[in-house]
Formats: C-alpha cells, sequence, structure tokens
C-alpha cells in the first residue's frame, strides 16, 4: 500500500532550457547511451559510435594511441561507480572497459562474458563487484579477481523482460525485472513488490532505497517503510499514455526526479509538481547532473542536451505579445507591465496574456512613443504630436499639453521620487518637467540634438543625455551644462545607481561611471564584450547588468573598482542569451525607459525581437571554481604531450589503476633544439556556462606578466630560446570565482650543441686561452721594444756621455790653453800693439767658445735631464750675468719640482729662451732688480723671470724687437709657452711653462 501526492502537470512554459550539442559539434554519433562526470571534472559521453571526453567546448575522442579502433563499435552504456572508476559496455565481442585513471582494464568474452549481445545496465555493489544485465535477460557478476558469474532463475531471478540495476548509497544491489523489484541478498535475487506495469525503471535514492517509476507513477520504495507516490505523470496529447514508457531516472541535488521515456520527452517530478521539459528527442537514453547542478541528457537521435534553469527568456510575439520589437516598458504597482511597441503600440499584461492599450478616444488610434509608471499606481504615456497621456483608476485622460509641448513628441519620460515627470521631446530646444499642475520648461544648450536618455541620481538630481554627447544635470530649478565630463561622446542611456553612481551608456565606447564628480569609462579594451551599450541596470547583489547591441551581459562592480583602483587590467563580463537559446540579441534605445527593474527580482530589457526577462532568482552564486587543466603541447605542430595518455592493462590484471594525473605532475616536458612555434591547449571544466570561462597564462622566462587571454584556450609562443621556462594557466567561472592554482608545466628547450653550456664554457675558455695568449704575445713585443728602446735610450746616452766627455776633454782644454797661452802672449813686451790686439781678440773668442762648449756639454750630458739640474745650472748662469751687468738678483726654488726629465734638445731650446730673457733685461730695461723664481704647475716647469725696470709700453710693436716672438716659438716646440706681461714704469715678467716627460717613461 502506498499514499498519493499527485501534483498536476505544470501548464506554463517550462523554466528549463535545454541547451543541444549534435555530431555536427563533435559528437561521434547521435545516439548518446551514457554519461558521467569523472573525479577530473570532464563530463564523459558515449555514443553508440564512440566515446567522447567534454569540457563544455571542445570534445575528445577517449582511445589509445597504439590502439586507435580498439575503443569503436557499437557502445552499449556507461557507468561511474562509487569509486571513481569509468565503465564503458561495448556490444562487440562482449568487450568491457574500466577506465581507471590513466590505466585500462579490458575484459572480453574470454573471460567469460556474453558475446555480442547488448547490454542494459551496470551497478557496482557493496563488494566491489561490477553486475551486467543483458537485453536477453541475462544477469553477471565480475568479480575483482577477474572470475565470471551468471545468475538466472533459479538464483531468484523473475522470468520475464530484460533487468534493471541499482546501487543505492550503502551498496545494496537493487533490481527491477518484469513487473518486480527487489534486492540481491545472501547469494539470492530476492522480489520484494510486484507492481503490476512492466513498464519499470528504478535508481538510487539519496536519502536510501530507490525511485521507481511504474507506468507514470514516480515511487520513493524502500524495504520495510511506506511507499510513497512523488508525482504522477500525465503525458500530453502527442505521447499518450499508451505510448509512455520510463527508460531511465535520476534523483538532482534539490531532491527532484527526473524520468526519462522512451518516445515521451523528459519530465521534472517534485511534491510540487510535475514540469515536461522540452529537450531535442523525446527518446531519453541516460541521465547524469554534474557538481554544478546541470542535467545532462542523452538522446536517442538528438544527441546531448545541457537542461539548467532558464535565467533568461524572450517575450516576443508567440507568446501573445502584439507586435516584435519593443521600445519602452515600465511596470505599474499591480506588478502588470506597459509595453510600448516599435509599431506605436501600447500593452498592458505579463506572460501570455497581453492587452492592447488606446490612450486616445479618437478613431484614429495614438501613436504611442514612451510609458512611466507613478508611484501612486498611475501610468504616463507619451504619444506623437505633443500629446501626454494619464492612466489612473483604469482609465486614461489626455493633458492637453500639445500646444504647450508645441506639438513636440515625448520620447523620454521620468518620475522622480518627488512625483516630478520630467518630459524630453523630439525638438532639442528644451526640457520639461511636470510639476502638480504646472508645466515648466528648461531651455538647453544650443546646436544639441534631441534628449534621448534620463535618469535620478541618489541624490535627486536629475541628468538627461543627448546621442550628440550632450549631458545635463538639473538640480534644484538650475540647469548645468556637463557634457565636457562625458568628453561628448553619444550617449544612449543614464541610470542611477543607489550607491550614487551614474551609469552611462555609450555608442561605440562602451560605458562609463561618474563617481565623486569624474567620470571613468569602460570599453572591450578593458573587457566588456560590446562598445554599443542601449541599456543599464543594477540589481541587489552588486552587479550591473548592460543590454546592447550583441546581448545581454553582466559585470561585478567590484570588477569595476579594482580596475579603476588599478587593481586588475580588465573586468569579465557574463554574457547572456546566446546560452539558453536567444541568440541576436539587440537592445532598442532613442526611447525613455527601456529597460526596467521589477518587483520579484527580475530585470527587463527592451529587444528589437521582443522584451527580454531576466529572472535573478533563477540564479544561484556558482562558488565552484573550475578544474583547469593543460591538456595538449605542440611544438612545430607535433604533439608533445597529451592530457590522459590510456595504457591498456593485461584482461587479467586486477591491480588498483593509478590516479589520473596532470601533465605538470609527470615531470619535465623537453622540446628539442631549433623549435620555432610552441602551443599550449587548455581547458577550464565549468559547464554553467563555458562560454563565460576566463583565462590567465604565464610562461614564466618570457612572459613578464599575466596575460589575459579571456574565452581563448590556447597560448602560442614564436622561437623559445633554449632554457627552463614554467607554463602557468590559471581560470575563472560564470561568476567569476577563480582557480589560482589552476596548473602548471615544466617545460625545457633544448639547446644545440653550440649552444649549450659546456660548449659556450669551452668556447669562452678557448678564446680566454687565444685572447691571454695574444695578450701575452703583445705584451712580450711590448717588452721587447721597450728594452729595445730603453736599450737604446741607454746607448744614446752613453755616446752622449762620451761626447761630452771627449768636447770637455779634448776640445775644452785645448780652448783653455789657447786662452791661456794667448793670455801669455799678450803679456809680452816684444809684440807690437796691432799684434797683442790680436791676440787679445783670439783670447777672448777662445774663452767664449769654450763657454758655448760648456752649454752644450751640459746639454748633451744625460745626467743633467732632471728639473734640479736646470736649478743647478740657471741659478749660477743667472748670477754671472746678470753680476756682470751690475744687477742684483735674486733667486727663488719653490719646491716640490716636478718629478721628471727634459731631453737634451729641450733643454737646449729652453736655455737659449732663458738666456734671451736675461739679455733682454741688461740691454732694454734699465733694472737694478731681477727675481728669478723657479717652481711645479701641473706637473710642468715654470720659470718667471721679473725686473723692476721701465717696462714695455708698445708689446706689439716693441716686443718683436726684444726676441720676444723667438722666445714664444722655442717654447711653442717643446709643448709649453711663454707668457709676458709688462707696464710702462712697471717693469718686465716673462713666465715659461714647459712640460716634462714622466721619469718612468724615459
Amino acid at each position: 500500500m502506498f499514499s498519493l501526492v499527485s501534483p498536476a502537470l505544470a501548464e506554463n512554459e517550462s523554466p528549463y532550457f535545454a541547451r543541444t550539442w549534435l555530431a555536427e559539434d563533435g559528437l561521434p554519433d547521435n545516439r548518446v547511451v551514457g554519461l558521467a562526470q569523472t573525479a577530473d571534472g570532464y563530463l564523459w559521453v558515449a555514443t553508440q559510435g564512440g566515446v567522447v571526453r567534454f569540457d563544455g567546448v571542445r570534445f575528445q575522442r577517449v582511445g589509445f594511441a597504439r590502439s586507435p579502433n580498439l575503443i569503436a563499435g557499437t557502445m552499449r552504456a556507461l557507468m561511474l561507480d562509487r569509486l571513481g572508476r569509468v565503465w564503458l559496455a561495448k556490444e562487440e565481442g562482449g568487450t568491457l572497459f574500466c577506465f581507471a585513471g590513466a590505466q585500462v582494464r579490458m575484459l572480453t568474452a574470454d573471460q567469460g562474458l556474453p558475446n555480442n549481445e547488448a547490454k542494459r545496465s551496470m551497478a557496482l555493489d557493496a563488494d566491489g563487484s561490477l553486475w551486467i544485465t543483458y537485453s536477453t535477460g541475462k544477469v553477471i557478476r565480475c568479480h575483482q579477481n577477474g572470475t565470471v558469474d551468471a545468475f538466472t532463475a533459479k538464483d531468484g531471478l523473475p522470468a520475464a523482460g530484460a533487468c534493471w540495476l541499482a546501487s543505492d548509497r550503502a551498496g545494496t544491489l537493487w533490481f527491477a525485472k518484469g513487473s518486480h523489484v527487489g534486492l540481491f541478498r545472501n547469494g539470492r535475487f530476492d522480489v520484494l513488490e510486484n507492481f503490476g506495469s512492466p513498464a519499470l525503471r528504478i535508481a538510487a535514492a539519496r536519502s536510501g532505497g530507490i525511485w521507481i517509476c511504474a507506468g507514470q507513477q514516480v515511487l520513493k520504495f524502500d524495504e520495510g517503510v511506506e511507499t510513497v507516490q512523488l508525482a504522477e505523470i500525465i503525458p500530453d496529447e502527442t505521447g499518450g499514455r499508451a505510448n509512455f514508457e520510463p527508460s531511465v531516472l535520476l534523483e538532482d541535488r534539490e531532491g527532484a526526479v527526473w524520468v526519462g521515456t522512451t518516445s515521451s520527452g523528459l519530465y521534472r517530478c517534485d511534491s510540487n509538481s510535475v514540469v515536461r521539459v522540452e529537450v531535442s528527442n523525446p527518446s531519453i537514453l541516460s541521465l547524469t547532473e554534474d557538481r554544478e547542478g546541470n542535467l545532462w541528457v542523452g538522446t536517442r537521435g538528438g544527441g546531448l542536451n545541457r537542461v539548467h534553469r532558464r535565467l533568461t527568456s524572450l517575450i516576443k510575439p508567440a507568446d501573445g505579445l502584439p507586435f516584435q520589437g519593443v521600445q519602452s516598458v515600465c511596470q505599474d504597482t499591480t506588478g502588470a507591465l506597459w509595453l510600448v511597441g516599435e509599431n506605436g503600440v501600447l500593452a498592458r499584461g505579463q506572460g501570455t496574456n497581453w492587452n492592447v492599450q488606446s490612450p486616445s478616444e479618437n478613431p484614429v488610434p495614438a501613436h504611442v512613443t514612451c510609458a512611466a509608471a507613478d508611484t501612486n499606481g498611475s501610468v504616463w504615456v507619451g504619444a506623437w504630436g505633443g500629446a501626454l497621456y494619464h492612466w489612473a483608476g483604469g482609465h486614461f485622460t489626455d493633458l492637453g499639453f500639445q500646444a504647450s509641448l508645441r506639438q513636440k513628441s515625448p520620447r523620454s519620460l521620468l518620475v522622480m521620487r518627488n512625483g516630478d515627470l520630467w518630459i524630453g521631446t523630439d525638438s532639442p530646444d528644451a526640457l520639461y518637467r511636470l510639476r502638480g499642475d504646472k508645466l515648466e520648461s528648461f531651455n538647453l544648450p544650443p546646436s544639441h540634438r534631441f534628449i534621448r536618455a534620463m535618469a535620478e541620481d541618489a541624490a535627486g538630481n536629475f541628468w538627461a543625455g543627448a546621442s550628440d554627447g550632450l549631458l545635463v544635470r538639473v538640480t534644484g530649478d538650475v540647469l548645468v551644462d556637463e557634457t565636457a565630463k562625458s568628453s561628448s561622446l553619444s550617449i544612449r542611456c543614464l541610470h542611477g545607481a543607489a550607491n550614487g553612481d551614474l551609469w552611462i551608456g555609450y555608442a561605440n565606447a562602451g560605458a562609463g561611471r561618474l563617481r565623486n564628480g569624474s567620470i571613468t569609462r569602460f570599453s572591450t579594451d578593458q573587457g566588456l564584450p560590446n562598445d554599443y551599450v542601449a541599456q543599464i541596470l543594477t540589481d541587489n547583489r552588486d552587479s550591473v547588468w548592460f543590454a546592447g547591441n550583441q546581448g545581454i551581459f553582466q559585470v561585478r562592480e567590484r570588477d569595476f573598482d579594482d580596475l579603476a583602483n588599478g587593481l586588475a587590467t580588465r573586468v569579465w563580463p557574463v554574457v547572456y542569451g546566446r546560452g539558453e537559446g536567444l541568440p541576436g540579441l539587440q537592445a532598442s534605445f532613442d526611447f525613455c525607459p527601456d529597460s526596467l527593474r521589477a518587483s520579484g527580482d527580475r530585470l527587463f530589457f527592451s529587444m528589437l525581437s521582443g522584451l527580454a526577462e531576466v529572472r535573478l532568482d533563477y540564479a544561484r552564486l556558482n562558488y565552484r571554481p573550475p578544474g583547469v587543466f593543460i591538456e595538449r603541447v605542440t611544438a612545430d605542430e607535433h604533439a608533445s604531450i597529451v592530457y590522459q595518455d590510456f595504457t591498456l592493462e593485461s584482461p587479467t590484471n586486477s591491480s588498483a589503476p593509478a590516479e589520473l594525473k596532470n601533465p605538470g605532475d609527470e615531470g619535465e616536458l623537453r622540446l628539442p633544439p631549433g623549435v620555432q612555434q610552441v602551443q599550449f591547449e587548455f581547458t577550464a571544466l565549468s559547464f554553467v556556462a563555458p562560454e563565460n570561462v576566463q583565462f590567465r597564462y604565464q610562461l614564466e622566462g618570457m612572459d613578464k606578466n599575466w596575460v589575459d587571454a579571456g574565452t581563448r584556450r590556447v597560448a602560442n609562443y614564436s622561437h623559445p630560446p633554449p632554457g627552463r621556462y614554467r607554463f602557468q594557466v590559471i581560470a575563472c567561472n560564470n561568476d567569476g570565482i577563480w582557480n589560482k592554482i589552476g596548473d602548471t608545466l615544466a617545460v625545457t628547450v633544448e639547446p644545440y650543441f653550440w649552444e649549450t653550456l659546456w660548449f659556450k664554457s669551452a668556447a669562452t675558455l678557448t678564446s680566454v686561452a687565444f685572447l691571454c695568449g695574444g695578450v701575452v704575445l703583445v705584451l712580450r713585443r711590448r717588452h721587447r721594444l721597450v728594452i729595445e728602446r730603453l736599450e737604446h735610450q741607454r746607448a744614446l746616452e752613453l755616446e752622449r756621455t762620451r761626447i761630452a766627455r771627449d768636447l770637455h776633454d779634448d776640445l775644452g782644454v785645448g780652448l783653455t790653453e789657447i786662452g791661456l797661452l794667448g793670455d801669455l802672449a799678450g803679456t809680452s813686451s816684444e809684440l807690437p800693439p796691432a799684434s797683442r790686439e790680436r791676440v787679445e781678440e783670439i783670447t777672448g773668442r777662445a774663452r767664449m767658445l769654450a763657454a758655448s762648449l760648456d752649454e752644450i756639454v751640459w746639454a748633451i750630458n744625460p745626467a743633467n735631464d732632471t728639473s734640479q739640474s736646470l736649478v743647478d745650472y740657471f741659478f749660477p748662469y743667472a748670477q754671472k750675468l746678470l753680476g756682470r751687468a751690475g744687477i742684483r738678483c735674486r733667486l727663488e726654488v719653490i719646491e716640490p719640482l716636478p718629478a721628471g726629465n727634459l731631453n737634451a734638445e729641450g733643454r737646449h731650446e729652453f736655455f737659449h729662451a732663458y738666456k734671451e730673457a736675461l739679455n733682454n733685461v741688461i740691454r732694454h730695461s734699465g733694472a737694478s732688480q731681477v727675481q728669478v723664481t723657479m717652481s711645479a704647475v701641473e706637473g710642468s716647469l715654470l720659470i718667471r723671470i721679473a725686473d723692476d725696470g721701465c717696462g714695455l709700453e708698445d708689446m706689439a710693436g716693441r716686443g718683436a724687437h726684444h726676441g720676444l716672438a723667438g722666445m714664444r716659438e722655442r717654447l711653442l716646440r717643446l709643448g709649453g709657452r711663454c707668457d709676458i706681461t709688462s707696464r710702462a714704469g712697471k717693469g718686465t715678467m716673462v713666465t715659461f711653462i714647459i712640460p716634462v716627460q714622466p721619469e718612468a717613461q724615459t
């Protein structure tokens, strides 16, 4: 006996939507016989023509690289056991595959399985044994050790019909065969109940026991517990009771039971209602629910379907709407919607019940442009020709403002919180405010287009915008032009948020947010899917909703804040419409109000194809971050590594297979030298809205920062240099929940031998050796040249010393003797006067030659090359020469003198200049005193001769007659200089500066 609870089949439109994938999308076959989501998050799809794994975007064949045809033929069933293993039943050869991670075990007819018979169902019992039923009624048990048992009627099985199995949460094995239901215990099948209907299907119940679909009844059954009817399915006229037969059952996480039928479609049953859900084919073969709550449906000929609550829907003419495009929408206090169509028709209603409203009593109906609801329950309606109507108490009143509005048609209406009604017309000269019964006008800045956007901000300010960028604000009774803040961008819509922000929708410029007096703009460069924004709404969940040329999308306000504050480089939008069977949505604009946040957590957007509705109450935040995997790495179009490289074990090997691991866990990928192109393919397993999954990746060693890939699931790198890299990819789901660990893979690009460290080191060492050898040779050559130069210099010095000695010893002595002889001869009384004069002349000439010879000997003697030798020679020479002339001489040496040498030529030239300066003092200055100073200046030798004579009046004229130019020329030839300063009556000062050579260079 069982109690009855029979909810009626829901008559309203199903709140569920099915997204379909077919063979043309990548399925091997449109007959999907089995579904399962594995531990890594992939959805396994078994079709009669093969098996694929699905990530929400791409299908990948499951197979063996060395035996690609092994998993081919007629697939009959797929099951995921509680140990995470996938069992795949193939008809040919009685083959059974067990996928446990990357290891695959295969059983065939050789192990006792029936050959070439269609398998019906599979289940795993508490002992870990696999049970299989066949279309012929056979029941087989495969033990973990590989042995196989067959069960027949003698083991308690009812005789008629195929057998269906289910294993509950305790591992108890339940069966349904014919009209009987029971369980397996103590080695026998024990029948517990006969339901009288041969059309039985069973499924495990989360709370224990099983669910049974017997005919049209959905029952909860367990041993020792009263059977409860959850629902009764009443098929529509198309299916009919006679053709109704269940094929598969599934309890979802909410406790609802899904019933798939052989030809009558898919039903969702709970204690409140039974809902028929439209899928691509009414013949259902398999069901499963993924970890995010999506229901997956395998059909016979209709491919794969994903079923979930329809968050977005479109009200259109097929739903009773009297027009296609909607340009204005509002909601009155009763909850009824008011819509204005592009054809000028006004309709009121909701759901599928719409009534055309005629605000004018004239025979010619008014061409309505916009409608706005008042907080007092009334509705304002604008129409062509400056008409403004007021609906209240079920009746329309023409306010007669045609003359006041000068026949200008209202395009925009906005009811403020204080009750004011703002009116924008198709004329750009003015805005109008209706306060009570008084209509006021506000002149607009000239040379602009008409107002098409209006909003009230949180502070009660009124804002209006135009298509040419005009933006104005009215505070109190003052209109302020704020166009400069918006950069004159074309404005399509305005929206005042509760937090004080003013949102602006632009044409081809994205969206702007006015906060604290400045506007921050967001566009496709920052992640928006579309730069044409026609409508903006905010919800109570900190999200901003946009409608534009490419449908509806949502962005969390936190994403905008992070972007504006420099914490992120883009926003992460969620796009709606296409994933729910509503492609091609395009928002209306040019009229206001054109969007609405209605009661019951619903958003409405005016579309060119109808009225789009967003059910926020159906939205569930997807807290589960997606699993991220690097699926394939391709180097120069050759696959280098592939996720899930299955390995086939021996048929008798019963060891527990290893876990399936990511490629990055297996070690390091090594790529050959000279690779030109490396491609990383990756995925993230989130099925709620896979088209909204976003990725970031980085190849450490090449990418300095994370790369925002958007929805792209591939990364390409050209000509990576040899080295070690680490590729990392992360992803977020449709609600922006990030998997920040992601997947990683170490990659090494091998170098050519000439790029290896040892080769570079050897080449470097060889180069260094050659360089060192060259340096040694150069140094040796330089050293040899230095030695040769020093030897040559030494030889010259020795030769100079010898010459000086010979001149002094031979010629000098001879000249001295001549002088002495001349003195003796001059004292002789016997010489006549004329001869005595000649002898005295000879004696004087000999002494002059001896003095000149003494200068030459001093100059060429290398012992006199130092600065000190100049002091020793120059100072006595000055004292002697000036003393003869009766001029007092003061000598001063300022030490230290420069360390260095002055060669013979330099000393000879320098001495002649020095002597010329002293002679000039004697001959021309009339001085009584001369100061001779010798010192060092910046590494050079300085000699200064200063007298107290008459000086020179004309340096340019007279200086040339005193040998001054000659002194300068001598010093210039030595690399020095001669400075002469003189003033009439103040004496003359001659300064010689001559460089000396460092001793190390001599």
